[in-house]
Protein backbone atom coordinates (compact mmCIF):
# COMPACT_ATOMS: atom_id res chain seq x y z
CA UNK A 1 0.00 0.00 0.00
CA UNK A 2 1.38 3.48 -0.78
CA UNK A 3 1.93 6.02 1.78
CA UNK A 4 -1.26 8.13 0.64
CA UNK A 5 -3.77 5.13 0.65
CA UNK A 6 -2.34 4.50 4.26
CA UNK A 7 -3.08 8.37 5.65
CA UNK A 8 -6.89 7.94 4.11
CA UNK A 9 -6.85 4.83 6.24
CA UNK A 10 -6.25 6.24 9.24
CA UNK A 11 -8.78 9.52 8.64
CA UNK A 12 -12.58 9.14 10.35
CA UNK A 13 -15.45 9.15 8.41
CA UNK A 14 -16.80 12.86 9.08
CA UNK A 15 -20.26 11.74 10.07
CA UNK A 16 -18.24 9.85 12.80
CA UNK A 17 -16.60 12.93 13.57
CA UNK A 18 -19.66 14.99 13.88
CA UNK A 19 -21.45 12.03 16.08
CA UNK A 20 -18.14 12.73 18.66
CA UNK A 21 -18.68 16.54 18.73
CA UNK A 22 -22.87 16.37 19.22
CA UNK A 23 -21.93 13.70 21.57
CA UNK A 24 -19.44 15.47 24.02
CA UNK A 25 -21.86 18.63 23.35
CA UNK A 26 -24.03 17.02 24.40
CA UNK A 27 -22.35 15.27 27.35
CA UNK A 28 -21.55 18.49 28.61
CA UNK A 29 -24.58 20.79 27.96
CA UNK A 30 -26.22 17.58 30.10
CA UNK A 31 -23.58 18.26 33.18
CA UNK A 32 -24.00 21.25 32.83
CA UNK A 33 -27.78 21.26 33.65
CA UNK A 34 -27.80 18.57 36.26
CA UNK A 35 -25.17 20.91 38.30
CA UNK A 36 -27.47 23.83 37.68
CA UNK A 37 -30.83 21.40 39.04
CA UNK A 38 -28.85 20.35 41.70
CA UNK A 39 -27.55 23.64 42.97
CA UNK A 40 -31.19 24.74 42.17
CA UNK A 41 -33.36 22.26 44.16
CA UNK A 42 -30.51 22.25 47.03
CA UNK A 43 -31.98 26.59 47.01
CA UNK A 44 -35.40 25.30 46.56
CA UNK A 45 -34.98 23.04 49.57
CA UNK A 46 -33.80 25.39 52.25
CA UNK A 47 -36.34 28.22 50.85
CA UNK A 48 -39.10 25.64 51.27
CA UNK A 49 -37.73 24.86 54.76
CA UNK A 50 -37.37 28.19 55.90
CA UNK A 51 -40.89 28.92 54.38
CA UNK A 52 -42.25 26.12 56.55
CA UNK A 53 -40.35 27.41 59.48
CA UNK A 54 -41.75 31.17 59.08
CA UNK A 55 -45.14 29.93 58.57
CA UNK A 56 -45.00 27.05 61.46
CA UNK A 57 -43.39 29.56 63.96
CA UNK A 58 -46.26 32.08 62.69
CA UNK A 59 -49.36 29.35 63.73
CA UNK A 60 -47.12 28.49 67.20
CA UNK A 61 -46.67 31.64 68.69
CA UNK A 62 -50.44 32.66 67.57
CA UNK A 63 -51.36 29.34 69.12
CA UNK A 64 -49.52 30.50 72.34
CA UNK A 65 -50.45 33.75 72.62
CA UNK A 66 -54.33 32.29 72.37
CA UNK A 67 -53.23 30.57 75.82
CA UNK A 68 -51.11 32.48 76.99
CA UNK A 69 -53.39 35.81 77.16
CA UNK A 70 -56.61 34.47 79.09
CA UNK A 71 -54.57 33.05 81.62
CA UNK A 72 -52.89 35.98 82.45
CA UNK A 73 -56.37 37.96 82.38
CA UNK A 74 -57.39 35.47 84.78
CA UNK A 75 -54.55 35.89 87.24
CA UNK A 76 -54.93 39.48 86.96
CA UNK A 77 -58.26 39.68 87.68
CA UNK A 78 -58.20 36.61 90.59
CA UNK A 79 -55.54 38.68 92.08
CA UNK A 80 -58.15 41.47 93.23
CA UNK A 81 -60.60 39.51 94.07
CA UNK A 82 -58.93 36.43 96.41
CA UNK A 83 -58.13 37.36 99.67
CA UNK A 84 -55.63 35.75 102.11
CA UNK A 85 -57.81 35.64 105.00
CA UNK A 86 -58.73 32.71 103.46
CA UNK A 87 -57.27 30.39 106.55
CA UNK A 88 -59.38 27.53 106.78
CA UNK A 89 -60.50 24.91 104.53
CA UNK A 90 -64.48 25.69 104.90
CA UNK A 91 -63.49 29.33 103.71
CA UNK A 92 -61.04 28.44 101.27
CA UNK A 93 -63.98 25.79 99.66
CA UNK A 94 -66.13 29.19 98.96
CA UNK A 95 -63.27 29.96 96.55
CA UNK A 96 -64.23 26.84 94.49
CA UNK A 97 -67.08 27.76 91.98
CA UNK A 98 -64.59 31.19 90.98
CA UNK A 99 -61.25 28.93 90.62
CA UNK A 100 -63.13 26.04 88.89
CA UNK A 101 -65.02 28.32 86.53
CA UNK A 102 -61.57 28.82 84.40
CA UNK A 103 -61.01 25.13 84.35
CA UNK A 104 -63.91 24.62 82.46
CA UNK A 105 -63.76 27.29 79.84
CA UNK A 106 -59.93 26.55 79.26
CA UNK A 107 -58.75 23.19 78.93
CA UNK A 108 -55.25 24.33 79.03
CA UNK A 109 -55.43 25.35 82.29
CA UNK A 110 -54.73 22.61 84.55
CA UNK A 111 -54.75 23.99 87.56
CA UNK A 112 -55.39 27.61 89.56
CA UNK A 113 -53.89 27.92 92.97
CA UNK A 114 -53.45 30.46 95.58
CA UNK A 115 -50.46 30.21 98.00
CA UNK A 116 -50.41 31.94 101.21
CA UNK A 117 -48.03 33.55 103.12
CA UNK A 118 -47.24 31.29 105.95
CA UNK A 119 -46.80 28.35 103.44
CA UNK A 120 -50.43 27.25 102.69
CA UNK A 121 -52.02 26.39 99.46
CA UNK A 122 -55.35 25.59 98.21
CA UNK A 123 -55.33 24.38 94.65
CA UNK A 124 -58.20 23.57 92.23
CA UNK A 125 -57.20 20.95 89.79
CA UNK A 126 -59.31 19.59 86.71
CA UNK A 127 -59.30 15.91 86.33
CA UNK A 128 -60.64 13.29 83.89
CA UNK A 129 -60.39 9.29 83.33
CA UNK A 130 -57.59 9.62 81.87
CA UNK A 131 -55.39 11.56 85.07
CA UNK A 132 -53.30 9.93 87.28
CA UNK A 133 -51.39 11.42 90.44
CA UNK A 134 -47.38 11.32 90.64
CA UNK A 135 -48.47 8.16 92.87
CA UNK A 136 -50.53 6.55 89.78
CA UNK A 137 -53.57 6.84 91.91
CA UNK A 138 -56.81 7.11 89.47
CA UNK A 139 -59.82 9.62 90.93
CA UNK A 140 -62.64 8.09 91.73
CA UNK A 141 -65.80 7.94 89.28
CA UNK A 142 -67.61 11.52 88.32
CA UNK A 143 -64.51 12.96 89.18
CA UNK A 144 -64.49 16.63 87.66
CA UNK A 145 -61.96 18.65 90.15
CA UNK A 146 -59.67 17.97 92.67
CA UNK A 147 -59.02 20.19 95.38
CA UNK A 148 -55.76 20.06 97.09
CA UNK A 149 -55.44 22.33 100.36
CA UNK A 150 -52.68 22.06 102.33
CA UNK A 151 -52.33 23.56 106.08
CA UNK A 152 -49.25 24.17 107.67
CA UNK A 153 -50.33 24.57 111.52
CA UNK A 154 -48.92 26.73 114.12
CA UNK A 155 -46.01 23.82 114.58
CA UNK A 156 -45.43 24.51 111.10
CA UNK A 157 -46.03 20.79 110.07
CA UNK A 158 -48.12 20.56 106.65
CA UNK A 159 -51.09 18.58 106.21
CA UNK A 160 -52.66 17.97 103.10
CA UNK A 161 -56.69 16.76 101.79
CA UNK A 162 -57.94 15.94 98.60
CA UNK A 163 -61.54 16.77 98.05
CA UNK A 164 -63.01 14.87 94.95
CA UNK A 165 -65.84 16.71 93.10
CA UNK A 166 -68.41 16.28 90.28
CA UNK A 167 -69.06 18.64 87.48
CA UNK A 168 -71.75 19.94 89.21
CA UNK A 169 -69.14 20.81 92.43
CA UNK A 170 -70.32 18.01 94.37
CA UNK A 171 -68.11 16.26 96.79
CA UNK A 172 -67.60 12.74 95.68
CA UNK A 173 -64.84 11.63 98.04
CA UNK A 174 -62.53 13.39 100.89
CA UNK A 175 -59.47 11.51 101.97
CA UNK A 176 -56.41 13.11 104.66
CA UNK A 177 -53.15 12.82 102.68
CA UNK A 178 -50.96 13.27 105.63
CA UNK A 179 -47.56 15.25 106.32
CA UNK A 180 -46.36 17.18 103.71
CA UNK A 181 -43.32 18.86 103.36
CA UNK A 182 -44.78 21.32 100.50
CA UNK A 183 -44.32 25.34 101.52
CA UNK A 184 -45.49 27.47 98.88
CA UNK A 185 -42.98 30.08 100.27
CA UNK A 186 -39.88 27.97 98.64
CA UNK A 187 -41.89 27.56 95.19
CA UNK A 188 -40.57 29.72 92.12
CA UNK A 189 -43.76 31.17 90.99
CA UNK A 190 -44.43 32.22 94.37
CA UNK A 191 -40.87 34.07 95.27
CA UNK A 192 -41.40 35.34 91.48
CA UNK A 193 -44.66 36.99 92.21
CA UNK A 194 -44.03 38.59 95.15
CA UNK A 195 -41.18 40.48 94.14
CA UNK A 196 -43.19 42.05 91.22
CA UNK A 197 -46.35 44.30 91.02
CA UNK A 198 -47.81 42.35 87.65
CA UNK A 199 -47.97 39.24 86.64
CA UNK A 200 -45.56 36.60 86.08
CA UNK A 201 -44.68 33.77 84.14
CA UNK A 202 -42.38 31.05 84.97
CA UNK A 203 -39.83 29.50 82.27
CA UNK A 204 -41.18 25.71 80.96
CA UNK A 205 -40.94 23.12 83.49
CA UNK A 206 -42.40 19.91 83.90
CA UNK A 207 -45.36 19.63 86.51
CA UNK A 208 -44.89 17.05 89.21
CA UNK A 209 -48.23 15.73 89.35
CA UNK A 210 -49.32 15.45 85.85
CA UNK A 211 -45.34 14.97 84.02
CA UNK A 212 -47.24 17.69 81.47
CA UNK A 213 -44.77 20.53 80.18
CA UNK A 214 -46.02 24.03 81.22
CA UNK A 215 -45.54 27.03 82.78
CA UNK A 216 -47.19 28.83 85.53
CA UNK A 217 -48.66 32.52 85.40
CA UNK A 218 -48.82 34.55 88.74
CA UNK A 219 -49.48 37.04 90.50
CA UNK A 220 -49.28 38.34 93.96
CA UNK A 221 -52.73 39.23 96.04
CA UNK A 222 -53.54 42.52 96.10
CA UNK A 223 -54.49 42.47 99.71
CA UNK A 224 -51.38 41.29 99.96
CA UNK A 225 -50.40 37.65 102.45
CA UNK A 226 -50.10 35.31 99.32
CA UNK A 227 -50.25 35.25 95.59
CA UNK A 228 -52.28 33.07 92.70
CA UNK A 229 -51.16 31.15 89.95
CA UNK A 230 -52.29 28.78 86.80
CA UNK A 231 -50.51 26.09 85.53
CA UNK A 232 -50.90 26.12 81.87
CA UNK A 233 -49.98 23.37 79.68
CA UNK A 234 -48.62 22.83 76.33
CA UNK A 235 -50.47 20.09 74.81
CA UNK A 236 -52.01 22.28 72.45
CA UNK A 237 -48.50 23.16 71.53
CA UNK A 238 -47.70 19.72 70.62
CA UNK A 239 -51.03 19.10 68.85
CA UNK A 240 -49.84 22.08 66.97
CA UNK A 241 -46.49 20.99 65.95
CA UNK A 242 -48.16 17.05 64.41
CA UNK A 243 -50.42 19.27 62.65
CA UNK A 244 -47.89 21.45 60.52
CA UNK A 245 -46.16 18.43 59.49
CA UNK A 246 -45.51 18.88 55.99
CA UNK A 247 -43.60 15.19 55.09
CA UNK A 248 -43.78 11.66 57.10
CA UNK A 249 -40.42 11.93 58.86
CA UNK A 250 -40.41 15.73 59.06
CA UNK A 251 -39.61 16.25 63.14
CA UNK A 252 -40.49 19.47 64.69
CA UNK A 253 -39.64 20.42 68.15
CA UNK A 254 -40.09 23.70 70.56
CA UNK A 255 -36.80 24.05 73.35
CA UNK A 256 -35.67 26.09 75.85
CA UNK A 257 -32.02 27.48 75.96
CA UNK A 258 -30.42 24.96 76.72
CA UNK A 259 -32.17 22.35 74.70
CA UNK A 260 -34.64 21.07 77.28
CA UNK A 261 -37.87 19.41 75.61
CA UNK A 262 -40.97 21.54 75.91
CA UNK A 263 -42.67 20.24 72.87
CA UNK A 264 -42.31 17.86 70.05
CA UNK A 265 -44.30 16.19 67.07
CA UNK A 266 -43.66 13.15 68.30
CA UNK A 267 -44.74 11.33 71.23
CA UNK A 268 -42.67 11.48 74.28
CA UNK A 269 -41.94 8.61 76.61
CA UNK A 270 -42.36 8.95 80.30
CA UNK A 271 -40.45 11.39 81.86
CA UNK A 272 -38.35 9.65 84.84
CA UNK A 273 -38.55 10.80 88.12
CA UNK A 274 -35.06 11.68 90.05
CA UNK A 275 -34.51 11.96 93.62
CA UNK A 276 -32.39 15.16 94.52
CA UNK A 277 -31.64 15.03 98.47
CA UNK A 278 -34.29 12.71 99.56
CA UNK A 279 -37.07 14.83 97.46
CA UNK A 280 -38.37 13.45 94.38
CA UNK A 281 -38.74 16.02 91.13
CA UNK A 282 -38.88 16.06 87.52
CA UNK A 283 -36.86 17.02 85.28
CA UNK A 284 -37.70 18.26 81.23
CA UNK A 285 -35.99 15.73 78.79
CA UNK A 286 -32.97 17.19 76.77
CA UNK A 287 -33.19 16.57 73.27
CA UNK A 288 -30.41 14.51 72.78
CA UNK A 289 -31.33 11.98 75.34
CA UNK A 290 -34.28 11.09 73.46
CA UNK A 291 -33.72 7.57 71.43
CA UNK A 292 -33.67 9.57 67.72
CA UNK A 293 -30.61 10.09 66.10
CA UNK A 294 -32.32 13.29 64.37
CA UNK A 295 -33.00 14.72 67.70
CA UNK A 296 -29.51 13.65 68.66
CA UNK A 297 -28.07 15.47 66.28
CA UNK A 298 -30.22 18.51 67.06
CA UNK A 299 -29.21 18.26 70.60
CA UNK A 300 -25.22 18.35 69.68
CA UNK A 301 -26.13 21.59 67.50
CA UNK A 302 -27.09 22.81 70.89
CA UNK A 303 -24.48 21.47 72.64
CA UNK A 304 -21.87 23.46 70.01
CA UNK A 305 -23.75 26.78 70.43
CA UNK A 306 -25.30 26.22 66.62
CA UNK A 307 -29.24 27.70 67.89
CA UNK A 308 -30.30 30.10 64.96
CA UNK A 309 -30.10 29.36 61.49
CA UNK A 310 -30.79 26.39 58.17
CA UNK A 311 -28.45 24.35 58.00
CA UNK A 312 -27.83 20.86 56.16
CA UNK A 313 -26.90 17.69 57.63
CA UNK A 314 -26.73 13.72 56.84
CA UNK A 315 -28.47 11.84 59.91
CA UNK A 316 -28.17 7.98 59.57
CA UNK A 317 -27.50 8.08 55.92
CA UNK A 318 -29.90 10.31 55.04
CA UNK A 319 -29.58 14.57 54.00
CA UNK A 320 -31.75 16.27 56.29
CA UNK A 321 -32.48 20.26 56.12
CA UNK A 322 -32.54 22.07 59.67
CA UNK A 323 -33.94 25.35 60.53
CA UNK A 324 -33.69 26.69 64.20
CA UNK A 325 -35.45 30.44 64.79
CA UNK A 326 -36.21 31.67 68.02
CA UNK A 327 -39.29 31.44 68.74
CA UNK A 328 -41.68 34.13 71.30
CA UNK A 329 -43.20 31.52 73.27
CA UNK A 330 -42.15 32.91 76.63
CA UNK A 331 -41.93 36.62 76.79
CA UNK A 332 -39.37 36.12 79.65
CA UNK A 333 -37.21 33.58 78.23
CA UNK A 334 -35.54 32.36 75.30
CA UNK A 335 -37.10 29.52 73.24
CA UNK A 336 -36.42 28.14 70.32
CA UNK A 337 -38.28 26.30 67.35
CA UNK A 338 -36.51 23.19 65.20
CA UNK A 339 -37.31 22.07 62.08
CA UNK A 340 -35.88 18.85 60.10
CA UNK A 341 -37.25 17.88 57.02
CA UNK A 342 -35.76 14.43 55.23
CA UNK A 343 -34.58 16.69 51.72
CA UNK A 344 -35.55 14.06 49.55
CA UNK A 345 -39.36 13.67 51.19
CA UNK A 346 -39.42 18.06 50.69
CA UNK A 347 -38.74 17.51 46.81
CA UNK A 348 -40.40 14.13 46.20
CA UNK A 349 -43.42 16.57 44.49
Amino acid sequence: MRPRDASRAKRFPLQVTISLVFSLLFLLVGLALISYNYLESRKMAMLGANRLLARTSLHLETTVSDLYGPVKNLVDVASRVVSSTERSLDTRLELLPFLAEPLRLRPQISAVYVGYDDGDLFLVRSVDAGWRSHEDEAPPPGARFLVQDIDRGEDGAGRETWLFYDENLQVIQQSDRGDTPFDTRERGWYQKALAQDEAVTTDFYVFYTTRETGLTVARRLMGGGGAIGADLTMRDLETGLIQQKVTPSTRLAILDATGGVIALSENRAEIPLVVEEGRERVVMPHVGDLDDPVYDHLGQLFAGGEKVGPVQATIAGRSWLISISEFSANPQSQVYLAVLIPRRELLAT
